[in-house]
C-alpha cells in the first residue's frame, strides 16, 4: 500500500462527515447481521455483544462493561477508517524499518525523531537505507518523514512506534470529538479499516442517503402520525365530475410532509396495452433503448424510499413507520379499456405478499432482461431511472425485475357516461371502490368553511389476515367468527347468481378488520358497512333478469331486507362512526349506514329496467 501525506487526508475529514447532517440513522439489516458476526468470529478489542434498537446501539465487552452510542457513530468512524488504514502503513513501515529493536527502543526512536532538538542522524541513515532498497518513491519517503518528525501535521498523540493507541488521538481530532466521551468511535473506525465487507455495506448505504437514494428528504419527513392503512393499493374513486376525486389523491399525498410522492396521469383514450403505461423497448436507430414512462419512474421512485438492502432473494424494507406513501392518480382512468392497458398491474397486484414485516411481490416489468448484453443501454436506463449510486437497488432489479412497491397507491377517478368504458370483475375484485359523493359529500353551505375533511390513508400492510393478527388488533372481533358469519348470510343471499363470493371477500373483509381495528360492536359494524359498499355493491349490475333467482325473489330485495336487519337504525341520521373522515380538531364523525342507502337507490333504478352502483 502506498504511503501518503496524512495532512490532506485530515483535512478532508471534517467535510465527508458533514455530508450527511446530524440525524438519526435506522442501520440495514444486513449490515447489523455481518457486524454481529464479527463480533463473533473476530473478538475486537474484547467486544463480547451488541444489541440493537432502532437508532441506537449497545455493546456489551468481555470485562462486561456496556457502551452506548446512536448509529450516526458508524457513519462517522466510516470516515475515519481510511484514516486507520493509512496511518497504520506509516505505523508498519516504522517497524520494519527498526525491527531489530525492542518495543521500548522503538519508543524511544520515535520519541527522539519527533523532537526538532534531538540528533537523528543514525535514525535518518537507517530510513535511508530501507527507503533506497525498496520499491517506494521519494514522494511516500517524504511523507513518511513528515508523519515520524512533525506529529502536528497529522494529530499525533502518542508516537507512531506504539502498537494499538496511536491512532487514538489523530482521529478524534481529525473528527473535532471530544476523547473522553467518544473514544468508541475510533474503536469503530479501526474494525472497520480491518474488516471491507464491514466498511463497503455502510458506506454503500451512506452514499445511497448523501446521493439521495434512499429518499432522503431536503427537510425533515413527516409522515401522519394517525394514519390509517388501508386494504387495498388500488382504489377506484367513483362520482360525478367536479367532485374533487383528483384532489383527494392529491390532498392525501400531502399529508406526508417533505416528500415528492405525488403523479397525476391523465389516461388517454387510445390506450390499448401496457406499454402505453410501463414502457417499452425501441430499436429505433439500430441499438436497443428502453422508452420509460413517467409511471415506471414514479415505481422506481417509491422503491427508492422504502428499500433498504436485501439478503439473498428477500426485500428489506425500512422501518414501515418511516416509509412515506406515494400516490398515483390515473386522472379520467376508464376513458381507455382498463382491462388492456392496465392488465399487467391487475395480474400482479395479487402477487403482493406481506408476513409481518416481510413484503415481496412478482416483477410487474422486467425491461433488464429485454437489454440484456447491452450494457450501454442498460447504463442509459439507469440514469434515467436515477438510480446511480442505487447499486443494490439497480442490482436487484437486473435480477428479479421491478416488483410493485410496497408503499404504491394508485387511485383511479372514475366518471361513467357514454365517452366512458365499463369495469369487468376481475378490475372490480382487485380494488377498492369508493363512491366519493357518498364517502366525501360536497355540501355547498360549507363551501367556505369546511368542518370535516378526509383522514390520512397510508399503505396497505396486510396481504391476508391470521388469526395471530386478528386476536391481537381487532378487539371487537378478535377470532373474525362474526364477520365470517355475516358475509355467510350477505353470501346466502347471492347463491345462485353472478354476484356470489368467495375467499378473496373473506379474507379482504377480514384484511379491512385489521385495517380499522375495530374496538366495539358499533365499529364492527361501520367495517361491514364500508365492505358492502367498496366491495359488493360495484359487483352488482343488469337487468331484472340477472337478479331475479330460481325461486323468483329479487337479489337486491332480499340483500336490502338482510342489511336493514343488521344495520340498526334509529331517526338520527348518526348510527355509526365514520372511518374515513374526521373533523378538522380530529374528532370522531357519526354518519348513517352507507349501504341500505345506496342499495335502496339501486333498487329503485332497476325499475328503469337497469341498474348499477356507479352514479
Amino acid at each position: 500500500m502506498t504511503l501518503i501525506d496524512i495532512q490532506p487526508l485530515i483535512a478532508r475529514i471534517p467535510a465527508e462527515i458533514n455530508r450527511i447532517p446530524f440525524k438519526d440513522l435506522a442501520l440495514p439489516l444486513d449490515f447489523k447481521r455481518q457486524y454481529e458476526i464479527f463480533l463473533t468470529t473476530d473478538n475486537p478489542d474484547g467486544y463480547r455483544e451488541i444489541f440493537w434498537d432502532k437508532y441506537t446501539a449497545k455493546i456489551i465487552t468481555k470485562k462486561n462493561l456496556i457502551i452506548f452510542f446512536p448509529n450516526y457513530w458508524f457513519y462517522i468512524a466510516s470516515k475515519l477508517a481510511v484514516l486507520v488504514t493509512d496511518l497504520t502503513e506509516h505505523h508498519t513501515v516504522f517497524t520494519t524499518i527498526f525491527s531489530h529493536e525492542s518495543q521500548d527502543k522503538r519508543d524511544k526512536i520515535a520519541d527522539s525523531l519527533r523532537k526538532s532538538g534531538a540528533d537523528h542522524t543514525l535514525y535518518r541513515s537507517q530510513i535511508d537505507t530501507f527507503f533506497a532498497s525498496s520499491t517506494r518513491s521519494l514522494n511516500e519517503k517524504a511523507a513518511f518523514l513528515k508523519v515520524v518528525t512533525d506529529y502536528a501535521s497529522w494529530g499525533g498523540g502518542k508516537t507512531i512506534s506504539r502498537p494499538n493507541d496511536f491512532y487514538n488521538s489523530p482521529l478524534l481530532k481529525a473528527a473535532t470529538l471530544l476523547a473522553e466521551s467518544q473514544t468508541a468511535i475510533a474503536e469503530l473506525a479501526i474494525q472497520l479499516s480491518k474488516k471491507s465487507a464491514l466498511l463497503d455495506s455502510l458506506n454503500d448505504f451512506f452514499s445511497a442517503i448523501s446521493t439521495g437514494c434512499l429518499a432522503e428528504p431536503t427537510q425533515p419527513l413527516r409522515l401522519p402520525s394517525s394514519s390509517l392503512s388501508i386494504p387495498k393499493s388500488f382504489v377506484l374513486l367513483a362520482g360525478i365530475s367536479g367532485t374533487g376525486k383528483s384532489r383527494f389523491v392529491r390532498e392525501q399525498a400531502s399529508c406526508t410532509i417533505g416528500s415528492d410522492n405525488f403523479l397525476l396521469i391523465p389516461v388517454r383514450p387510445d390506450w390499448h396495452e401496457p406499454s402505453d403505461l410501463l414502457g417499452y423497448v425501441s430499436r429505433i436507430g439500430g441499438s436497443p433503448t428502453y422508452v420509460a414512462t413517467p409511471f415506471l419512474g414514479f415505481i422506481v421512485k417509491a422503491w427508492k424510499a422504502a428499500f433498504e438492502s436485501f439478503v439473498g432473494n428477500d426485500l428489506v424494507l425500512r422501518p414501515l413507520d418511516e416509509i412515506p406513501t406515494f400516490w398515483v392518480c390515473l386522472d379520467e382512468m376508464n376513458l381507455a379499456p382498463v382491462e388492456q392497458y392496465f392488465a399487467d398491474y391487475l395480474s400482479v397486484i395479487e402477487t403482493r405478499k406481506w408476513e409481518k414485516d416481510k413484503y415481496s411481490c412478482d416483477a410487474l416489468i422486467k425491461p433488464f432482461e429485454l437489454l440484456k448484453g447491452d450494457a450501454s443501454a442498460l447504463d442509459e436506463l439507469k440514469k434515467l431511472l436515477e438510480l446511480d449510486g442505487c447499486d443494490q437497488l439497480w442490482s436487484y432489479f437486473e435480477t428479479f425485475g421491478v416488483p410493485l412497491p410496497p408503499n404504491l397507491i394508485v387511485a383511479g377517478t372514475v366518471n361513467m357516461d357514454e365517452t366512458t368504458h365499463g369495469f369487468s370483475r376481475k378490475v372490480i375484485d382487485r380494488a377498492l371502490t369508493i363512491d366519493f359523493g357518498n364517502f366525501f359529500p360536497n355540501d355547498f353551505e360549507k363551501y367556505f368553511g369546511q368542518q370535516n375533511k378526509p383522514k390520512a390513508l397510508s399503505f396497505a400492510r396486510y396481504s391476508k389476515a391470521t388469526p395471530e393478527q386478528l386476536i391481537l388488533l381487532v378487539f371487537a372481533d378478535p377470532d373474525g367468527t362474526k364477520s365470517t358469519a355475516f358475509l355467510s348470510e350477505v353470501n346466502g343471499v347471492l347463491r345462485g347468481t353472478p354476484f356470489e363470493l368467495a375467499y378473496r371477500a373473506q379474507n379482504e373483509l377480514l384484511v379491512s378488520l385489521l385495517c380499522f381495528k375495530p374496538k366495539d360492536d358499533s365499529e364492527l359494524l361501520a367495517v361491514w358497512d364500508d365492505f358492502l359498499m367498496c366491495k359488493l355493491l360495484p359487483r352488482l349490475e343488469g337487468d331484472e333478469e340477472k337478479f331475479r333467482k330460481s325461486d323468483g325473489t329479487n337479489v337486491l330485495d332480499t340483500l336490502l331486507d338482510l342489511i336493514k336487519l343488521r344495520f340498526p337504525s334509529d331517526q338520527t341520521g348518526s348510527n355509526r362512526i365514520d372511518l374515513l373522515s374526521a373533523t378538522w380538531d380530529d374528532k370522531d364523525i357519526y354518519i348513517d349506514f352507507r349501504s341500505p342507502a345506496k342499495l335502496k337507490w339501486m333498487k329503485d333504478r332497476l325499475s328503469g329496467g337497469f341498474t348499477s352502483f356507479w352514479p
